[in-house]
């Protein structure tokens, strides 16, 4: 089996690269809005499986599809900013508080799939105004959920979290090691020779 990766954030490349899977990446556009109706949970495995539908027809039947998208709550679901006043405003808004991340997952091939989510509970240290200045000048905020990377100079910005810290990153790696094993895809380093 082929995996497939239906994402261009390059954290999620990275870590899957690090792990040793080999894989191809395809993506194509989804919109990506919040139903408030329905939990922050739901909407990200929501959006996960609304990317994979959108392969769905480039699909072969040797390919599994691994598809991810990660929300911050913090009494609001958090996209990703889309101008600097609002990356200053979602920080202003975590500043000092305590928010879950959660991680919509979907994985699957012609045959079968699974879907779910992993949270993670991050808690803020106040930040400054010359702090999230200086953050919103920098390109890190402009491509992550919440308008923070925890692996990037907002690690700073961490006093401590609960949970899996891969998952704030972008891909809760455990998990998504042990789903992927079920479908016959693991890393390089575990292939038989």
């Amino acid at each position: 089996m082929k995996l497939i990766l239906a994402s261009k954030s390059p954290r999620r490349i990275q870590l899957l690269e690090e792990m040793g899977y080999e894989f191809e990446i395809r993506t194509r556009s989804v919109k990506e809005c919040f139903d408030d109706r329905s939990s922050s949970n739901k909407n990200a495995v929501r959006l996960a499986k609304e990317k994979a539908v959108a392969q769905r027809d480039a699909l072969k039947e040797d390919e599994v599809i691994l598809t991810a998208d990660t929300i911050v709550d913090g009494g609001k679901m958090l996209g990703k900013p889309r101008t600097k006043e609002e990356a200053k405003q979602m920080l202003r808004t975590l500043s000092g508080s305590t928010h879950r991340v959660v991680t919509g997952v979907y994985i699957g091939s012609f045959l079968t799939h699974v879907q779910f989510s992993v949270e993670t509970i991050v808690h803020f240290k106040p930040l400054t105004e010359v702090e999230v200045n200086h953050y919103t000048n920098t390109k890190e905020p402009y491509d992550k959920a919440g308008a923070y990377g925890i692996n990037g100079y907002a690690a700073l910005f961490i006093d401590r979290i609960e949970g899996d810290y891969y998952n704030v990153v972008g891909l809760p790696l455990s998990r998504v090691y042990k789903e992927l094993q079920t479908f016959g895809i693991v890393p390089t380093w575990a292939q038989d020779e």
